[in-house]
């Protein structure tokens, strides 16, 4: 099954946001770019493999932020 996953950033001039899910096979979950005052909320459905630290990374007006939080899975989610 796919989990719901939902970002919202209130920094202004964000060109792009990267989810990684560091658990699963593949790190980079989703990466997207945004227009020039775009509305940068994210809600996807992203399969987690298991129990993992999901981080947050958005560039900025030039400059880097993360943010990192551990999500829980529970039951058989392969």
């Amino acid at each position: 099954p796919r989990w719901p996953v939902r970002v919202v950033n209130r920094m202004p001039g964000v060109s792009w946001m990267a989810m990684m899910i560091e658990q699963n096979p593949q790190p980079m979950a989703a990466l997207f770019h945004f227009s020039n005052g775009a509305l940068t909320e994210i809600r996807s459905y992203l399969k987690i493999a298991d129990s993992t630290q999901v981080t947050v990374v958005v560039a900025a007006a030039g400059r880097f932020y993360g943010l990192r939080r551990f999500i829980t899975v529970v039951g058989n989610c392969v």
